[in-house]
């Protein structure tokens, strides 16, 4: 009679068991879906930038101009979704861009250095051209 009590108790236990195990795997497999359709937008926002700062003409509208030229804001939008919305900002190195307006939600960026060719003059020359920071600030426009 003890034996059947001992039996029964060890059915429950696995059958405990077998759930736990059913319901983690269920939970692990959610949360790995979720993660997999959250974008990593800043990593976008590195490409465009790199992308940019190997176009020699547009390197130097950049840093003769103290507001981003409308040709580098015309590339940055030939390269991004429409369902994403953008600011690009350009500042001195030292200095910390930020965006004009804040957006609630999740806003992803980068920044890069953007500097002159090997053939621009030292720093000693008075046509020296000084590098700037140019900041891109990416988000998806709720509706």
């Amino acid at each position: 009679m003890l034996i059947k009590n001992r039996k029964g108790f060890l059915k429950i236990a696995e059958a405990a068991t077998a759930i736990l195990i059913i319901m983690g795997a269920l939970l692990i497999g959610l949360r790995s879906n979720n993660s997999q359709n959250q974008q990593d937008l800043s990593e976008m926002a590195r490409d465009i930038l790199s992308e940019l700062a190997k176009d020699n003409n547009l390197r130097n509208l950049i840093l003769t101009n103290s507001n981003v030229p409308y040709q580098v804001a015309s590339f940055v939008d030939a390269r991004m979704p429409n369902y994403l919305s953008y600011e690009i900002v350009s500042c001195e190195v030292n200095e910390a861009c930020g965006q004009t307006s804040y957006i609630t939600g999740d806003v992803y960026s980068a920044e890069r250095i953007i500097s002159s060719d090997l053939d621009i003059p030292l720093p000693s020359s008075p046509n020296f051209i000084k590098p700037k920071k140019l900041r891109l600030f990416i988000w998806i426009e709720e509706k």
